[in-house]
């Protein structure tokens, strides 16, 4: 089993999903952490409360019965699970746009939606007065918040947490290239340069990783925190370290 399991009880586990293997994947024939999970607990349910793409690495909490996986899926919408993550971003903005420093805290507010011809997110900026016709209802509005943890200005890159307040298709990494700072790793959002970065700092897989996760136990109402250590992430995040 690629997946492998952090906590679990009888209302719930938490897993650590490698880069490469979907959460659920519509093939029945194909592995993915839904199939592998279900075989160790050899039970035909299990609740997905929340997925990673499958170049993402990280951690999901999913549920045993159907009202834990309720319970938890409240949790989500009400901001309740939290979920971060770490990333390593090539900074491609325009010249001009002023220079980033270590602490600086950036929010971004974004419409977003699915092209399914191209299977890629668009992004677009929201209007000022956060408006928009309702002809555009397949626009949907995306937030994320990052923390920039590091810069490295020999090869403008930059270590960063993010938070994000919506669960969009490819929400971070079609906001952060549409901001200016495309994800090392990633072929389907990166530029030349971010490609660069990529190969300079030998990042595999996409450099994104799901390394923080909290919520309340449905039962305990106990806050839980989870969380990969820091010396267990991928090679590429230990860039200039």
């Amino acid at each position: 089993m690629r997946s492998v399991i952090v906590y679990e009880d009888k209302q719930l586990l938490v897993i650590h999903k490698p880069a490469g293997l979907a959460t659920q994947s519509a093939d029945v024939c194909s592995k993915d952490v839904v199939s592998e999970i279900r075989g160790h607990l050899k039970t035909p349910y299990l609740g997905i409360v929340h997925r990673l793409d499958q170049p993402v690495e990280g951690l999901l909490v999913m549920a045993k019965d159907k009202k834990t996986a309720a319970a938890l899926s409240r949790q989500l919408e009400k901001g309740i699970l939290s979920k971060e993550y770490t990333a390593l971003a090539a900074d491609c903005r325009s010249e001009g746009s002023g220079a980033l420093k270590k602490g600086m805290v950036i929010r971004a507010e974004n419409l977003i939606k699915k092209d399914n011809r191209t299977k890629k997110a668009m992004v677009r900026d929201l209007p000022n007065d956060n408006a928009y016709a309702a002809t555009e209802k397949d626009w949907k509005k995306a937030v994320l918040e990052l923390v920039i943890e590091d810069v490295f200005p020999d090869d403008g890159s930059l270590r960063c947490r993010i938070r994000i307040e919506t669960g969009r298709f490819h929400q971070i990494r079609a906001q952060m290239s549409h901001m200016g700072l495309p994800l090392a790793g990633d072929l389907k959002y990166g530029n030349e340069k971010s490609a660069l970065i990529s190969e300079r700092v030998n990042a595999a897989a996409l450099a994104l990783i799901a390394d923080r996760i909290g919520f309340e136990h449905p039962v305990t109402h106990k806050r839980m925190e989870f969380s990969i250590d820091k010396n267990d992430l991928p090679e590429c995040f230990m860039h200039g370290q």
